[in-house]
């Protein structure tokens, strides 16, 4: 679906019926969306025509893609296997292809991966985190060993958050990632910055927002929107817009999509 400023459009996904699509990179050109069974599609924003890019087909998923242009893509996964490696395939201004190497191992996922012309990070399971130094993929300790869920490489911060039970919320200073977490939270899903703000999202409608180096987090009772559902992503604009998407995340099931800015917004 897509919100062109005035109503909402949708695209035909029937060619690709059963897949789950997890995630989009949003270019000026080209939207790249990926996920199950190895699934990468292209929507040109000119035609509106949605292809195959070429993916590995099988039983991964891509949970994640980026990238610092349009001519430099990343798309990263896995699969529940304990002899499948996690996935990470890269398109350089061409086609689709692995580029995993020798990283990860087998029973990881790769879950996103995020940065900026000088940085990126890709997060996983097992506290896992790395870093794109000098062209280079390098692992970067980050001290836990629950799953990273998601991270956002800002212009003033890098923030991975996740967790199973608890919600973690980690800050890289410098190269080291320091523990943030806010206390008594359910498993942290999101995490966006723009505007000058930052702010993570997860469990039971929960929205928290980084002021004066610490989390605050607004009784879900006292939102103007209280779903009883979990936050899957979110998006802030430069404008300080908020979006934030999500649902019934284990059953995939009542997604919805909530706005907080100036205008309205139609309803999906």
């Amino acid at each position: 679906m897509h919100w062109n400023g005035s109503e909402w459009e949708s695209f035909d996904t029937g060619p690709w019926a059963g897949v789950d699509l997890w995630w989009l990179h949003v270019g000026e050109d080209v939207v790249t969306a990926v996920g199950s069974s190895g699934t990468i599609l292209e929507l040109d924003r000119a035609t509106g025509e949605l292809r195959d890019a070429g993916g590995p087909g099988g039983e991964g998923t891509f949970f994640g893609v980026w990238g610092a242009s349009e001519d430099e893509l990343w798309a990263v996964g896995g699969t529940v296997s304990d002899t499948v490696p996690p996935l990470l395939w890269s398109n350089q201004g061409g086609a689709w292809q692995d580029a995993r190497g020798d990283l990860g191992e087998a029973g990881e996922t790769f879950f996103k991966i995020h940065g900026n012309a000088s940085d990126a990070v890709i997060v996983g399971t097992g506290g896992l985190a790395l870093r794109k130094v000098d062209g280079s993929w390098t692992e970067s300790p980050t001290g836990v060993t629950d799953r990273l869920l998601t991270v956002d490489v800002g212009v003033e911060e890098t923030v991975a958050v996740g967790g199973t039970s608890n919600g973690l919320a980690l800050h890289l200073v410098g190269d080291s990632w320091i523990d943030e977490s806010p206390d008594f939270q359910l498993p942290i899903n999101g995490v966006c910055s723009g505007g000058g703000m930052l702010r993570a999202v997860g469990g039971r409608d929960a929205v928290h927002t980084w002021t004066d180096g610490a989390w605050s987090t607004p009784n879900p009772n006292e939102l103007p929107t209280s779903l009883g559902l979990d936050y899957h992503a979110c998006w802030l604009g430069s404008d300080g817009s908020f979006w934030g998407v999500g649902g019934n995340l284990v059953q995939l099931s009542d997604g919805f999509v909530v706005r907080e800015g100036r205008g309205k917004v139609s309803p999906l």
